[in-house]
């Protein structure tokens, strides 16, 4: 197991203690649609539930390619994200938004929006009709999380949004 997993996965379970904020910030959003409109179109629902991870996304991506270079969970266990440059001293470099953004978008929105997807499809009957939509994103999610998990308990620690964003998560100085 790669020497940080602990420290990561205690990093990420603070970080997701923000995002549920986040997400609860916009059920009023969610009451004052359904309460003009009307119970909201399968559609509408869709779109709305990526409200939340949009908002994640572009947070984490900002405060990570800002001057502390990590979310709340990474400071707090002393961590800090990278460019994954061999053999140069990372330990004063920052990511650049454009890297901070694709890290966290194919961690945190494209997980958290096929899960959403699952559970809307879920409340349509879509697993039940077998639409294209839930047996899909179904397919793609367990898949994807057993990659995530497994790359960052592995030698490197780098799971797949690391390595496609040329990052890497080490500890602070």
């Amino acid at each position: 197991m790669h020497f940080l997993a602990v420290r990561r996965a205690g990093a990420y379970a603070l970080d997701c203690c923000t995002y549920f904020v986040i997400a609860s910030a916009t059920v009023p959003v969610g009451l004052i649609v359904n309460r003009l409109a009307g119970v909201p179109s399968h559609g509408l629902v869709l779109v709305m539930s990526a409200i939340p991870p949009v908002i994640a996304t572009l947070w984490a991506a900002r405060v990570e390619s800002a001057r502390h270079r990590a979310t709340l969970g990474k400071r707090w266990q002393k961590l800090i994200v990278v460019p994954a440059t061999d053999g140069l001293d990372e330990s004063d470099q920052r990511i650049r938004f454009g890297q901070a953004l694709l890290r966290n978008s194919l961690k945190i929105l494209v997980p958290w929006q096929l899960g959403h997807i699952m559970a809307i499809e879920a409340m349509y009957g879509g697993f039940e009709n077998r639409e294209p939509l839930a047996l899909g994103a179904a397919v793609i999610f367990y898949p994807l999380v057993g990659v995530f998990a497994w790359l960052l308990l592995r030698d490197e620690g780098r799971g797949p949004h690391d390595r496609i964003a040329g990052t890497r998560v080490v500890p602070s100085q």
